[in-house]
């Protein structure tokens, strides 16, 4: 008896088979096909067993004539037919309830037999939710021209009976554009998005994947990986994939690409302008990968409550990788280390760098250590040009701080342009740039060093076979940074995220690397570029409130108390004009002041002068002063967002208060942040 399957795609393989035949030696077998059910019947050429691979393009029925040499008698098997289903066609087509295929299952089902042409599927207006859990195969016919693409229009696909919403697997050139994706039960592990078996030119784009925000191991928001149930199993998994303009809610991982081991079968992926939130341990996560851009992304995890170690970039085994214009920052209140950017082992071509470039590092809030960029194993070439990395947490703690950490020989590195300043108040030891070993052919210059952390004895510009702690010894022992300063680069507006410089002393101190644009994409100078993510241009007429001189340290007399405040030219021309304005309130009520006009002698840029608002009478409660220039030099203020200062003002506390409802403090919390403005007195 013959038995094949009902229908195949075109191309595709399939077996013909006998079965209740008679067996023994002197039995030969010969498949026959034909385009009808009663011939005529031809040989197929090699098919000449009790089975058959085959495939076909068109409707086919199969017999096989079996013969008994010895006796030259035959039989003829039953007539089994097999028909040919369509590519689905090019074109456009609709899902929805009203649409050509009512769910997203519909329609991939609609692929299973490849296509003809470019496909795009529009899901309808309002249509959804789907239930996700759908894996992908690889479809018949896609190519760079053949293209499938389904577009979300923002519909909500949900978690499935599988633990993720879509898995990719051998699949090429599709798209998924703007779809939610939504877990329901995140305290359920879940990934959103997998791709394995050597998927290639897939294009996640401006897409929502919100996995839940857990602390589950198998659970991430976009995952090449080589393995349905973990996020980093080594393996021919994906290459030239474009994930973009997407924003990645929760998980352990926000975005994993893992390749094999010598760095191959993750080459040529595009991961930029993606939004990656409260993910439990890292951001963007790689191991073997080659040639990858990450451009663009903004990495956070400021709302989550349980806290791990922070890596915002981690590499692993990676070459020739652009890590571009990204901003790490916001790292979450709370003592863990801080890895913003992790690198461990990277052997590099000339020609083909790793580069760490415009990228943006801030709002680090750990009490423990914080390694902004962090670099071991064996590494060659890489570049560190036009980074601006602020680390300033008011934590507090007793962690490390260092800006740039080279562990290991520091070969053909070079850390050109960046702007590297530690501040804050840990006690423990601080560097800008710390190298546990030296290099000759390590190069860093043209930087701002500034180290300004407000408590700690082991403040140090960097580590060179010892520490360093000024720039003078650093240029002295390591022959580095000869045309670097160690200068507070003002930051315009670091409470908003902002951290272009507005000291003019900054301006254009960088040297030409071939870097054209900044982190906003600006065009940069090809001469003299600005150190840092930003290229600026110092305002001629700029000035700003930067301090407050009395009463001093932000604590009060009790009665009457001179304000004073400091105001700062951050502009090119010579300040000799302005107003400066203020208020002071306790939340109920509030007293304004000004605007005083400066009457002093001209303050020259980057000069500072003291201006007196008034007076003011302070009781117990706590105050805030809210001051600000205006009209410097009879004109507009070119730089406002660095005009204004916030600050806090109270008396220290003295004699009997009560705690709970209708007493002086309502509640422990509040007296304790009474005692930690001004004391006691």
């Amino acid at each position: 008896t013959a038995s094949a399957p009902n229908s195949t795609c075109p191309s595709e393989n399939f077996t013909i088979s006998l079965s209740g035949q008679t067996l023994g030696s002197g039995i030969n077998y010969q498949w026959e096909s034909s385009t009808t059910a009663t011939g005529p019947w031809a040989n197929i050429t090699g098919a000449t067993n009790f089975s058959y691979t085959a495939s076909q393009t068109v409707n086919t029925w199969y017999r096989c004539v079996v013969i008994c040499t010895n006796s030259s008698l035959s039989d003829i098997s039953n007539v089994v037919a097999v028909s040919t289903l369509p590519n689905l066609a090019a074109g456009t087509y609709t899902i929805g309830a009203s649409g050509n295929y009512a769910t997203l299952v519909d329609a991939f089902n609609a692929l299973s037999c490849g296509i003809a042409g470019p496909v795009v599927f529009n899901v309808l207006s309002g249509s959804g939710p789907f239930v996700g859990g759908i894996d992908i195969q690889t479809i018949i016919n896609t190519s760079a021209t053949n293209t499938v693409t389904f577009n979300g229009n923002g519909s909500i696909v949900n978690e499935g009976a599988t633990n993720n919403f879509l898995s990719f697997d051998g699949t090429s050139h599709v798209t998924f554009n703007d779809f939610k994706f939504i877990n329901t039960s995140p305290s359920t592990g879940m990934f959103g998005i997998m791709i394995r078996g050597g998927s290639e030119y897939l294009n996640i784009t401006n897409n929502t994947i919100n996995v839940g925000i857990n602390t589950l191991f198998a659970s991430g928001g976009i995952v090449v990986s080589g393995s349905p149930t973990s996020a980093t199993t080594l393996g021919d998994n994906g290459s030239n994939i474009t994930i973009t303009g997407n924003e990645i809610i929760g998980g352990y991982y926000g975005i994993t690409l893992v390749g094999q081991s010598s760095y191959l079968n993750c080459t040529g992926n595009n991961v930029s302008n993606n939004i990656l939130s409260d993910f439990y341990l890292y951001g963007i996560f790689m191991n073997n990968v080659d040639s990858a851009m990450i451009t663009g992304n903004d990495i956070s995890r400021s709302t989550r409550s349980t806290l791990s170690t922070f890596y915002g970039i981690y590499m692993a085994s990676s070459r020739n990788v652009k890590v571009l214009s990204n901003k790490i920052h916001d790292s979450g209140i709370g003592t863990y280390t801080a890895y913003p950017v992790y690198l461990s082992t990277s052997v590099n071509n000339l020609g083909q760098e790793t580069e760490f470039i415009n990228n943006l590092i801030y709002n680090i809030e750990t009490t423990g250590t914080i390694y902004a960029l962090y670099f071991l194993g064996t590494r060659d070439r890489l570049n560190f040009y036009h980074n601006t990395i602020n680390i300033d947490p008011s934590t507090g703690g007793t962690g490390q701080r260092r800006g740039i950490f080279f562990s290991g020989d520091p070969n053909n590195h070079n850390v050109r342009n960046n702007i590297i300043s530690i501040g804050g108040n840990s006690t423990g030891i601080k560097y800008c740039i710390y190298a546990s070993t030296t290099s000759t052919s390590f190069t860093s210059n043209n930087n701002i060093l500034f180290m300004n952390a407000s408590a700690g004895t082991g403040n140090h510009i960097g580590y060179w076979t010892a520490n360093r702690t000024t720039l003078a010894d650093w240029r002295t022992f390591s022959s580095q940074d000869l045309a670097s300063l160690d200068l507070d680069p003002l930051y315009v507006s670091p409470l908003n995220g902002f951290f272009m410089p507005s000291n003019p002393a900054v301006d254009n101190l960088g040297a030409p690397m071939g870097v054209l644009t900044d982190i906003n994409g600006i065009t940069r100078s090809t001469t003299t570029p600005d150190a840092g993510a930003y290229e600026f241009t110092p305002p001629q007429n700029d000035a700003g409130v930067t301090a407050l001189i009395a009463p001093a340290n932000g604590i009060a007399g009790s009665g009457l108390n001179n304000i004073q405040v400091e105001v700062t030219n951050f502009g090119m021309a010579s300040l000799t004009a302005f107003n400066v304005s203020g208020y002071i309130t306790n939340g109920t009520t509030i007293t304004n002041f000004g605007p005083v006009a400066y009457t002093g002698s001209a303050i020259a840029t980057s000069g500072t002068a003291t201006v007196t608002l008034g007076s003011f009478n302070f009781a117990m409660d706590p105050y805030t002063l809210v001051a600000w220039p205006s009209s410097p030099n009879g004109q507009t203020d070119n730089q406002p967002l660095n005009d204004t200062l916030f600050t806090s003002i109270c008396v220290p506390l003295s004699g009997n208060f009560t705690i709970g409802a209708g007493g002086n403090f309502a509640d422990m919390e509040s007296a304790i942040d009474r005692l930690n403005c001004a004391g006691v007195g």
